[in-house]
């Protein structure tokens, strides 16, 4: 008779962490520990596969699977979702002119917060619809964010119309 020893490993504990919200066109790190080496899928919208800490981009919510191998060649997987949030939907309103010294109202929506720049000729840059008091054809860009944390801009043009010139002739004199 002959003996032979089977030794049997316990897979490794592969952890590709927490799932993640990201808002569109922005980054994620993802993060797995537990192997020696990594396979990430799907490929698409990340920066390397075969590695643990991989960049993520997706423009739609994604689950990855990330593969890890220990060092005696065992391999397990874990699963990871990036929930992508829209980014808002933003609108600064229309152009407008109005005459030097009169002001505009602005009228952001789509958002929670806004952030209007530049600031200098505003009512309040920190509203969605402050008074606009140009001295020059403007352009004014809303910086808004949403509920998630999610930001888009817009812009809108103030243009400022000149002052008519009076003229005044010499005197006239007419008979009643």
């Amino acid at each position: 008779t002959a003996g032979v020893t089977v030794t049997v490993q316990n897979l490794p504990t592969i952890d590709a962490g927490g799932d993640q919200t990201i808002c569109l066109n922005d980054t994620v790190q993802l993060n797995a520990i537990g192997g020696v080496s990594y396979a990430w899928s799907p490929a698409d919208s990340l920066s390397a596969t075969n590695i643990a800490d991989p960049l993520a981009w997706p423009t739609d919510s994604t689950q990855y699977v990330v593969t890890g191998t220990d060092a005696n060649n065992c391999s397990s997987t874990d699963t990871i979702n990036v929930f992508v949030n829209p980014l808002p939907t933003v609108d600064a309103g229309i152009s407008t002119s109005v005459c030097l010294g009169d002001s505009a109202q602005l009228q952001a929506t789509g958002a929670d917060t806004y952030l209007w720049s530049p600031a200098g000729s505003l009512s309040n840059p920190n509203i969605s619809n402050p008074f606009a008091f140009p001295t020059l054809n403007t352009t004014y860009t809303v910086i808004a964010t949403d509920s998630n944390g999610c930001v888009n801009t817009d812009s809108v043009q103030v243009s400022i119309n000149s002052l008519p010139t009076a003229t005044v002739s010499n005197d006239t004199t007419i008979c009643i």
